[in-house]
């Protein structure tokens, strides 16, 4: 398993010009593995790769929003969009643990189209004040494309909702892609790690 953290951009939602600054701390790193031959065997294709995308926030995530998953994606017919597969049916039916899925700490409510939730600008609302978090698995994306995952991740601020915004891949980038991606977020000013730079 390998786990990646790589520069991203930067950005913030606020009014042009204004320099943002952050009470709360958002921090996001990613794992990719190869399916299991059981999973191979109950119907994820052998060229496609999990992807694991896990939150770590000192503030009560509020919601994973305006996602937007530029890939092809292995959805399970018994697995759920908005939450995890069960380890107990996983155990039976191992390609559940390939379902594709993102999710909240708490109760997961989707806010947008409800039949393609992945690309379509939709929001996961978590229903409760869970605090912070750490390491929270909020996403797996199982896909055979080299390509991108964006979303924002809303969190409980001192003075209101706090947004921070990502643009991820998915899979793992060749070589080439690599140093583009360092490239472009060192010269956008891209925070190291995951970790959402404060002004």
């Amino acid at each position: 398993m390998r786990k990646f953290l790589i520069p991203i951009t930067a950005l913030t939602l606020s009014a042009p010009f204004a320099v943002p600054s952050y009470a709360a701390i958002v921090s996001v790193s990613w794992t990719l593995r190869v399916p299991t031959v059981d999973q191979n065997d109950g119907g994820v294709p052998p060229n496609y790769y999990i992807n694991d995308y896990f939150v770590t926030t000192d503030a009560d995530i509020l919601r994973i929003g305006d996602v937007n998953v530029v890939a092809r994606l292995y959805n399970d017919p018994l697995g759920s969009d908005t939450a995890p597969p069960n380890p107990t049916f996983v155990t039976l039916f191992p390609e559940l643990g390939a379902d594709s899925f993102i999710t909240t700490p708490g109760e997961t409510a989707v806010a947008g189209n409800s039949e393609q939730p992945f690309d379509t600008n939709s929001s996961f609302f978590d229903s409760s004040n869970d605090g912070p978090v750490t390491d929270f698995n909020f996403a797996r994306l199982t896909s055979p494309d080299l390509s991108i995952f964006e979303f924002v991740v809303s969190v409980a601020g001192t003075t209101g909702p706090e947004v921070f915004q990502f643009r991820l891949p998915v899979n793992i980038p060749e070589p080439t892609a690599m140093i583009l991606l360092l490239t472009a977020g060192l010269s956008a000013g891209g925070c190291r790690s995951y970790t959402r730079c404060s002004a």
